[in-house]
């Protein structure tokens, strides 16, 4: 549940409260880490089957192959040159460069492929901590015990995270505002990634549209290769 807690804010002059939400357990960081791990290595594996199975290409897949994910055109060109796709069928090579997320432009970061790499090396090099509760699409409103002023009610689509200031009220706003309190009608919770484009998404449906997009995008692109 979420916990809220109310600030006055003397500089603002306004009532505060913030989002207390908790975290999620570092176990499900751990599993959801895996299920990355192990769709990034499927393009990898890819790439190695690709150059293994060329008849062109007699010395078969090298440590050196990898499935190269870029935001720019001349870091698709730099790891060729260091044998990422050494070995596969240059047709197979286009087919990997049209994937590239540097083709999306300044939309590069919004690519699944860049998205499931980014949370890859996170995961790799920088926290276990993958995961964040968020508030969405939650309803609340604001009374004051003893005042004739009416309530004040907000419904927000917006994602909370812990620590961010959910809704705010002048002091002048309430007769008695030291006796202004909140209340939820409604809590809207998602666990999503801390680290991943769109924040409003949960675990779920981000993990989905990694495997859709794999399954449906990628895959087939190279079947007629086998």
């Amino acid at each position: 549940m979420c916990r809220i807690v109310r600030r006055d804010n003397i500089d603002t002059k306004s009532i505060e409260f913030i989002a207390g939400l908790p975290e999620p357990p570092t176990l499900l960081s751990v599993i959801v880490g895996d299920c990355l791990y192990n769709l990034r290595s499927s393009l990898d594996h890819l790439i190695w089957h690709l150059a293994d199975s060329n008849p062109l290409n007699p010395g078969g897949g090298t440590d050196d192959n990898q499935f190269p994910i870029c935001r720019q055109e001349n870091d698709f060109r730099s790891q060729v040159g260091r044998n990422r796709l050494a070995g596969i069928p240059t047709d197979a090579i286009e087919h990997v460069k049209r994937l590239q997320p540097y083709l999306y432009g300044d939309s590069y970061k919004f690519h699944p492929l860049w998205r499931l790499n980014t949370l890859v090396n996170i995961d790799k090099h920088r926290t276990l901590m993958l995961t964040s509760a968020v508030l969405r699409n939650w309803e609340m409103y604001l009374s004051n015990p003893g005042s004739i002023m009416p309530s004040f009610a907000d419904v927000s689509s917006e994602v909370s995270h812990h620590g961010a200031v959910i809704t705010s009220v002048p002091f002048d706003a309430f007769i008695n505002p030291d006796e202004v309190e909140m209340h939820f009608i409604n809590q809207g919770y998602l666990i999503t990634f801390k680290d991943a484009l769109p924040a409003d998404r949960s675990i779920d449906e981000t993990l989905d549209g990694f495997i859709d997009f794999i399954k449906a995008d990628v895959i087939p692109r190279f079947v007629s290769f086998f």
